[in-house]
């Protein structure tokens, strides 16, 4: 299994959805996330920490990688682990880690969809690809083996194709950016419902996978939150998105706490926290 080692330096921080390079990132620098990551001795990307595959903005994702590089290690960070998202399928081998003795799994989410990302407008593309890349599993392993499921959800990422848009040069470009995101109203629709389902969907995908774990934390949706039921809990960390709010998740001690993400001047602080209790 790809749990990685059996511990890591706490504190630990998780953050998720960083999306660098693309044009929707609230970031117009990385170093503003420094702040959240002061004091952590692990820190956890959760996926989609940078836009690796669309060309138009490889090149700014490589420039704020390399500053997030040198920023970890001027804090002292001991270990960074990236974990692979949809925009980032090949950053790292790692598809998920377990912390807390196995109790939490911590995962993109990207595997609860058979089409990856159902609010995408350019799916109808790449459905034919993905069905075909599904056809040729085990689909009794699938249902068992999450590492084999979080491989095949990579294959499926590889040929997503990625919306690449002209970083808005004026008022009236933003204004065009943010009203095509919102076309068709059914996007709309099958956001929200994806909002409403993937809780229920990352309990029950826990209980399939990680029956002895109580907790799994997410990305992808960009919705933070925390849920709870069927004695399992799932957390999202939210992303650094334009209208989107982010969270930090930090583990010590057999602890689990909830930082909201506030701003402060052109900074990302740590806000209001909650203690999480599975």
């Amino acid at each position: 299994a790809m749990a990685g080692p059996p511990c890591f330096p706490e504190p630990i921080h998780i953050l998720s959805d960083l999306h660098l390079g693309h044009v929707a990132c609230a970031l117009r620098d990385v170093r503003q996330i420094r702040p959240l990551l002061e004091g952590a001795r692990t820190v956890i990307f959760n996926g989609d920490t940078a836009e690796v595959r669309a060309n138009s903005f490889k090149q700014r994702a490589a420039v704020e990688q390399d500053k997030l590089t040198t920023m970890l290690d001027e804090l002292g960070v001991e270990q960074t682990i990236y974990l692979t998202g949809n925009h980032d399928p090949r950053i790292s081998e790692r598809h998920h880690v377990c912390l807390m003795d196995g109790k939490v799994v911590v995962t993109h989410g990207d595997f609860l969809y058979r089409y990856i990302s159902p609010w995408s407008k350019k799916l109808r593309h790449c459905r034919p690809q993905i069905d075909s890349i599904l056809a040729d599993t085990d689909s009794v392993r699938l249902k068992t083996d999450f590492d084999y499921q979080l491989e095949v959800t990579r294959r499926c990422c590889d040929v997503l194709s990625i919306i690449e848009v002209p970083k808005p040069r004026n008022i009236l470009d933003r204004a065009s950016y943010v009203a095509k995101e919102f076309w068709p109203p059914s996007r709309i629709l099958t956001i929200l419902s994806v909002w409403l389902t993937a809780p229920r969907l990352i309990r029950r995908a826990l209980t399939q996978y990680h029956p002895d774990a109580h907790t799994m934390v997410f990305g992808h949706i960009h919705r933070p939150g925390v849920w709870h039921g069927q004695g399992r809990t799932a957390i999202n960390t939210g992303g650094f998105l334009s209208m989107i709010r982010a969270s930090v998740l930090e583990i010590q001690s057999g602890q689990m706490t909830y930082h909201r993400v506030d701003q402060r001047g052109s900074d990302c602080v740590l806000g209001p926290r909650r203690i999480i209790r599975p």
